[in-house]
């Protein structure tokens, strides 16, 4: 059409309905999805060639990789589409938005798989080892290693330092301290070959956090004291922001809450300077639990919240699966019992989802909490000892002291005196082993009372 009619046209438009706005000084659809409403009005084979007319433009004036992702993959142009996917798709990742990035990638794999073997071995990398990340995140940890397998035999020594130290973090998820352990001084190998300290940071936190896990708290503090020498060398926020928050969870064990809450305050500094919203989640979570620790329930409460409506943001089925068992228990201590309940079971779905060895030991013990709550003392006890069995196959000595106390109120609440004050011998035990003093003491206050 001639310009002038164009314009009429697009004028009465605006003057009758609501599908037009003006935004400097141009028209725009009033949403997204009106766009796509009127391209299917049109035959395929002219979809096509509007989206590349429109793409092409869009490169002209440097676009938004994502704006131009939608018109060249719609137009079919793989090839011109691929860069800018993967791009949209980093840029997703970035802020969080796992579902978004793992729709552009899919794409992106449909435009490579067009291509017959004509795409770089570099960007192939690059795709798969997205795509890990983001099918781990969003809780298909199979998924994730089938794609890093795929990298190990491409034979790049930088892409396999990366599916391995990957793999190492979906193994961790899955509870097998040994196996992500391999994988993870494995790929600390080849990074120190590599030379590349950021990563190298990256590896040691995450074994840190695996000695965390198995209760040897001070190898964990060593470990995360060496990475935080390197992340400050390296001037990266992110990962000071992480190795403060594991610093703090680790005074929040031993009772130290003022240092706790001042490694809390530190990481959510170091997280705000790089807009790190998945370790401001965490260190929400964090901090619920040093007022759980403290039996300051409402608090906790208020913190979890903030903690779970920032994961639904993001979509990480992880951390909110974390989040919802911690939340299980403040909502059991405050007399909620329809909530925790509730929440426990969405926390279960979740780490099946996940795969999540830990977090299905936890969901036990706050299913045996709740249980006993309602009197329902048999079933209360099966589900703390599978809780129980499971942290010992992973070797989590607090999970298993955790359980011991539970177990311990349990027998006091069926008037099985000596079987409680055994429980309870073993938990004070092993948190003063821990260094876990808060715990111990309330172990020891509770085998006093049995014998008052």
């Amino acid at each position: 059409w001639p310009l002038p009619r164009v314009l009429r046209a697009l004028s009465q438009l605006l003057r009758h309905t609501r599908i037009l706005r003006i935004e400097e000084e141009r028209f725009r659809f009033a949403h997204p999805l009106l766009v796509e409403v009127c391209g299917e009005f049109l035959a395929a084979a002219e979809r096509r060639t509007v989206h590349l007319r429109l793409g092409t433009i869009i490169e002209e004036r440097q676009g938004d990789p994502e704006e131009l992702a939608f018109h060249f993959y719609r137009a079919g142009a793989f090839e011109r589409a691929l860069a800018h996917l993967l791009k949209a798709a980093q840029r997703a990742r970035n802020a969080f938005a796992y579902e978004e990035a793992q729709r552009f990638l899919v794409q992106a794999q449909e435009a490579v798989d067009s291509q017959d073997g004509t795409v770089s071995e570099a960007a192939v990398r690059q795709l798969l080892l997205q795509r890990a990340e983001v099918e781990d995140r969003l809780g298909n940890p199979d998924a994730a290693l089938t794609l890093c397998q795929r990298v190990l035999r491409a034979g790049d020594r930088r892409g396999s330092a990366l599916a391995l130290m990957q793999m190492g973090w979906t193994q961790y998820r899955k509870g097998d301290w040994r196996e992500s352990m391999r994988l993870y001084e494995t790929s600390v190998g080849l990074f120190a070959e590599l030379g590349d300290e950021v990563q190298m940071t990256i590896v040691y936190v995450r074994l840190g956090n695996i000695y965390f896990e198995r209760g040897e708290l001070d190898e964990a503090i060593t470990r995360f004291s060496d990475a935080k020498a390197l992340a400050v060398q390296c001037g990266e926020w992110a990962l000071l922001g992480t190795l403060y928050g594991n610093l703090g969870v680790i005074d929040s064990i031993r009772g130290h809450y003022v240092e706790a809450v001042l490694n809390y305050s530190e990481a959510l500094n170091a997280y705000r300077r790089v807009q790190h919203s998945y370790g401001i989640c965490q260190t929400y979570h964090n901090l619920g639990m040093t007022h759980a620790d403290q039996e300051q329930w409402q608090k906790a409460l208020q913190w979890y919240g903030k903690a779970e409506e920032l994961a639904r943001e993001m979509g990480t089925v992880d951390v909110e699966a974390n989040v919802l068992v911690s939340a299980a228990v403040a909502q059991l201590e405050v007399g909620d019992l329809e909530a925790s309940d509730k929440s426990c079971l969405l926390a279960r779905r979740h780490m099946e989802q996940l795969g999540d060895r830990p977090g299905l030991a936890e969901c036990g013990k706050v299913e045996g909490m709740i249980l006993r709550q309602r009197g329902a003392h048999t079933l209360a006890c099966e589900r703390l000892q599978m809780g129980r069995h499971l942290f010992a196959e992973l070797d989590n000595a607090l999970g298993i002291a955790e359980c011991d106390m539970e177990l311990g109120r349990l027998e006091l609440a069926r008037a099985a005196g000596e079987q409680a004050r055994s429980h309870f011998t073993a938990a004070q035990l092993a948190f003063a082993k821990l260094g876990a003093e808060d715990d111990a003491r309330r172990a020891a206050e509770a085998l006093a009372q049995l014998t008052s």
